[in-house]
Formats: structure tokens, sequence, C-alpha cells
């Protein structure tokens, strides 16, 4: 034991030297359950080539994952999940090179900790992953990731990339598992919902773009139904990020069976949105082809002519008087 705790102090100041003299009279490559991880998830995440290298030359196991939550002795945060493995903290670091040296040793890029995260959705949300992260998403999708994982809140990359407005990951993310688009957490968020939610107006362009493209597809075995998804837009009118709903009205086709728009023409005026109480007017008229369907709509059991003349709004009045109700 006491060698192998001298072995992950050696690892973790770089000391290659003291390593291999510690290797060389019996300490163990894969440290102790003791300790919090194994040194190889030092060396990974430290972006040590060399012990990275010395200690798979030794044998250490590659995949061997965190015996227990660890925590910021200062903050009590987390800092690594019980069941992380090296190729997590090499990505969670941003540690491009002992990545791919953990992928071309034989690394598996679909383990998981204990929330069922993946070195893959790890790619797609963790801040400090950094400009390579489009090629490491691209080489684990290369060596067998499965972007159609999901963890504990049965979420997958796809909504972790779609929360963070990553583009380039949609598009990869999508290229090799379209039906994600679809799925939605047991949050009730979808990937279109997580990008409303975060205000990344672009990655709901796309994903709508998307959605388009490759049409409905059959949810996968297990996963949320979409009648217990949020509506995108009634998401983004909650956190008031208005550049996301011109994008969702400018795109509705791929949502429109979903879209509560007695709720979103609620909300649009309670704010006093007369421009978006309009453009919503408009859309219901389309969707029902009926003026007069406005008439009976209510909220908080009043009807939205009464409330618009109770603000003393003249625009959000005359647009609704305008559309029948």
């Amino acid at each position: 034991m006491a060698d192998d705790e001298a072995l992950f102090s050696s690892v973790s100041r770089g000391d290659l030297a003291r390593t291999q003299a510690l290797l060389a009279a019996g300490a163990s490559v894969d440290g102790s359950r003791k300790l919090d991880c194994c040194p190889l998830a030092v060396a990974a995440a430290q972006g040590d080539l060399d012990m990275t290298s010395l200690l798979i030359e030794r044998g250490a196991k590659l995949d061997l994952g965190a015996p227990r939550d660890v925590h910021n002795r200062l903050t009590g945060s987390l800092t690594m999940a019980k069941g992380a493995r090296p190729i997590h903290t090499a990505i969670g670091s941003g540690q491009y090179e002992t990545f791919r040296l953990l992928m071309r040793a034989g690394a598996d890029p679909n383990v998981a900790n204990v929330d069922g995260f993946t070195p893959l959705m790890s790619a797609c949300l963790v801040q400090r992953v950094g400009p390579h992260r489009a090629s490491i998403v691209r080489e684990l999708l290369d060596g067998g990731a499965d972007p159609a994982m999901v963890d504990t809140y049965d979420l997958t990359a796809m909504h972790f990339a779609a929360g963070k407005g990553r583009v380039e990951l949609i598009d990869m993310l999508a290229a090799k598992a379209p039906a994600t688009l679809h799925r939605a957490g047991r949050d009730g968020f979808t990937p279109l919902g997580k990008a409303a939610a975060g205000g990344e107006a672009a990655a709901a362009a796309r994903i709508l773009r998307l959605m388009s493209a490759v049409g409905r597809r059959p949810p996968p075995a297990g996963a949320t139904t979409t009648s217990r998804s949020r509506c995108p837009l009634n998401v983004a009118m909650e956190a008031r990020h208005w550049n996301v709903v011109d994008v969702l009205l400018d795109n509705l086709d791929p949502i429109k069976s979903s879209v509560d728009f007695g709720t979103a023409i609620s909300s649009a005026l309670v704010t006093k949105r007369a421009r978006l109480l309009s453009r919503l007017v408009s859309a219901v008229g389309e969707e029902r082809k009926q003026k007069k369907s406005l008439a009976g709509m209510t909220f908080s059991s009043s009807p939205i002519l009464h409330i618009a003349v109770a603000q003393a709004n003249p625009l959000t009045t005359s647009v609704l008087l305008a559309a029948g109700a």
C-alpha cells in the first residue's frame, strides 16, 4: 500500500524516474482502490504523455474507474464522479494528446461513470475540453462511440451539444444518430428544448433544419415519449430568449404538432410583446385556418382579450381584436 501511494504521488508530480523505480520494486501500476483514482487517470488528466505511455506499457488497465466520487476539499464541488475512467479525465481536462494515446491503446469509447456519463457526453458538455473539442468528438465517433447512449437522466450527447450551442457537434451527432434529435430526457427536454432553454439560437436553427431534413424517426426502445416533451417555444418564452422564439416561429413545421399556442399567446400578452403576439396569432390562424379560435382562449381563467384591455395596452388589444378575439 505504501508503494502504491508513493507511485500515485510520483505520477502526480510527473516524476518519471521515481515512477519507474517504484514499478520495478513491485508497486501496482493500477494503484490501490483506497486511492481516489488510478495513476493512469492522473497522468492522462495532466497531459503527461511520457507518464501515460509508461503506465500503459507496464499494463495499466485502460478502463479502470474511480472507486468513489471525488470532491474539491475547499469548495466541496464534485471534481470526479465514481466510475470515471482515464479517458474521461483526459477529455475533461482538455488533454487531446493523452486522449489520443488512450484511444490508440484500446480504451473503450463507450465506458460510463456511475451517472451513465460517457466520454462523448463529456466532450460535448465540459467547458475545459477546449479547442480540440470537434476533433475529439470526431475521433470518438470514428472509434465506435455510440451517440444514442443515454445517461441516468435519459439525456444523450446531442442534448449536451444543443444546450451549449455547439453547432458543429450537432451536425456530427445527427449524422450518426438522427433519432436523438427527437428524444426527450426525463425532464421533458428534447435537444431543441435544451437549445431553447440555453438561448442558443444558432443551435436551435440547425436542429430545426436537421429535423426537417431527416423527418420523424421512431424513438429508440425505452425512450421517453414525446407526449411528455416540453414545448420548445414555451421554454424559450419562459426564459425570455426572444431570439430563439423568432427562430422557432420562422421554422414551425417540424414542431407545430407539439406547440402549445395558448400558453405562448398568453405569455406574449402578459409580457406585453405586441410584435410577438401578432406573430403567434398569425401562426394560430395558419394552423387552425380560422380566426374564431382565439375567441375562447383564456389565461388564468380570464379571456385573453380582457387581460389586454385591463393592461391598457392598445397594441396587444388591437392585435387580438384584429384576429377575432
